[in-house]
């Protein structure tokens, strides 16, 4: 019998891991360069499972487009190499999320619409 304990005990199930990114291009591109620029970033980044959610914002004090972001990759630092070559310079600031409903009330606060791409080979 005390080779049947392993099966009762309390397995731990994980959920999806996401983090937040908010990425800032120096100049000003338009919704259609991002959105061909954030394809560019998921199919280089060599991680099967990645999950990019972004949505398209203006800054209110001088009207150009950035980037917010939830995450789901294990390449961070590949990640923003490959956003710091495809906007050609970047500011960028990325953070853990707590709550993930939260975070896309904030990133649709304008009424932009939340984009998916995926990686699924």
């Amino acid at each position: 019998h005390r080779l049947l304990l392993k099966k009762f005990k309390p397995q731990r199930v994980r959920k999806p891991k996401y983090y937040a990114l908010t990425i800032d291009p120096c100049v000003n591109y338009s919704e259609i360069d991002i959105d061909v620029i954030m394809k560019f970033i998921v199919d280089n980044v060599d991680d099967d499972g990645i999950e990019i959610n972004y949505s398209v914002e203006q800054k209110k004090a001088n009207n150009q487009n950035h980037i917010h972001c939830y995450v789901k990759s294990g390449k961070k630092k590949k990640i923003v190499e490959l956003a710091t070559l495809g906007f050609s310079g970047v500011s960028y600031k990325e953070a853990e999320i707590f709550d993930l409903e939260g975070w896309k009330n904030y990133i649709t606060k304008d009424g932009s619409q939340i984009k998916t791409i995926k990686n699924e080979r």
